[in-house]
C-alpha cells in the first residue's frame, strides 16, 4: 500500500537538479507571468523526486518553506509542486524530523474534500521515516472519523495509525471501533493487513479478526486468514473451527482454503 500510494503522486525520471534549481523551478510555479502558466508540471515532479534525497539537511530546510508556500496556493502548477516536494522528503531517512514542523499545517489541508491534493497530504504525513512522529499520529487519529475521507483515504489513516502507535491500545481500540461502525470492506482489510504487522496479542484485536474470518466479503475473510497464519500456535487455535469452515468450504478460493489449512496443520 506505501508503495502503491507513492508511486501514485511521483512519475519516476533520472533527472537530477541541485537546491538553487529546485527553488527557482517552486518559484516559477507561483509567477503569474505566461512563464508560470507554461510550467510543465511533470517535469518539475520528476526533478525534485529524483533530487531530494540527495539535499543536505540544511538545503531542504531552506526548501520546506517556499515548497509549504506552493501547496498553500491557489494555482494548480504550484501545488502540484509543493505536494511533490513534499512527498519526495518523506522518502528520506530523515524525513520525520524535516516534516515535524510542518505537520500542524499539513493536517489543517486535510479539512478540504476528497481527491488527489488531500490524498497527497495523507501520503506526506503517514509515509515519514523512520517512524511517524507523535504529532502526525494525533493528526491522524483527529481525522479517523472525518466525514470528507473516502474508503481509500481511511484506509490509509487506518493502516498508519495501527501500525505507528503499536504500543497504544487505546489508540488501537479507537480504530478498530471505527472500522467496526463503517463496515467497509475496504477499510476493514487495511486494518487486518497493518494487524498481521504488529499481531497484537490483546482480547479486542484477536476478536475484531474472530468477526472478520465470518465476514460476508471474500476479501475480508482473506485478509483475516492471512493474518491468523502469522499467530504463534496458542493464538491460532482460537479460530480453528472458524479456519476449519474456510478450508472445506468449495466456495472459497483455493488459495485461501490452503492458507487456512496450512494454519489448522501447524496448530
Amino acid at each position: 500500500m506505501r508503495n502503491l500510494l507513492i508511486c501514485s503522486m511521483l512519475s519516476i525520471a533520472c533527472c537530477w537538479a541541485d537546491a538553487g534549481q529546485i527553488e527557482r523551478l517552486l518559484r516559477s510555479t507561483l509567477s503569474d507571468t505566461p512563464r508560470g502558466e507554461a510550467v510543465n508540471t511533470e517535469e518539475i515532479r520528476s526533478q525534485i523526486y529524483d533530487s531530494a534525497e540527495t539535499l543536505t539537511s540544511s538545503e531542504v530546510e531552506s526548501l520546506l518553506p517556499l515548497a509549504m508556500q506552493c501547496l498553500r496556493s491557489s494555482r494548480f502548477q504550484a501545488r502540484s509542486a509543493g505536494l511533490s516536494m513534499f512527498i519526495s522528503i518523506t522518502l528520506r531517512q530523515d524525513s520525520s524530523k524535516m516534516l515535524e514542523p510542518y505537520v500542524e499545517t499539513l493536517g489543517n489541508l486535510l479539512d478540504g474534500p476528497t481527491g488527489p491534493y488531500r490524498r497527497g497530504v495523507l501520503v506526506i504525513l503517514t509515509m515519514t521515516k523512520p517512524e511517524i512522529s507523535p504529532k502526525a499520529i494525533a493528526t491522524l487519529e483527529a481525522h479517523l472519523e472525518d466525514k470528507h475521507s473516502s474508503a481509500e483515504e481511511s484506509s490509509g489513516i487506518v493502516w498508519a495509525l495501527i501500525t505507528s502507535a503499536t504500543s497504544n491500545q487505546l489508540i488501537r481500540h479507537n480504530v478498530l471501533k471505527f472500522v467496526t461502525k463503517q463496515s467497509n470492506a475496504e477499510i476493514t482489510s487495511s486494518a487486518l493487513h497493518a494487524l498481521h504487522l504488529v499481531r497484537p496479542p490483546d482480547t479486542e484485536a484477536l476478536n475484531f479478526i474472530g468477526k472478520s474470518l465470518d465476514s460476508n466479503s471474500p476479501s475480508v475473510r482473506d485478509s483475516a486468514v492471512n493474518v491468523v497464519g502469522g499467530f504463534d500456535r496458542e493464538v491460532r487455535v482460537r479460530f480453528a473451527a472458524q479456519l476449519g469452515r474456510i478450508a472445506g468450504d468449495a466456495e472459497e478460493r483455493e488459495e485461501v482454503r490452503s492458507r487456512a489449512s496450512a494454519a489448522l496443520r501447524d496448530r
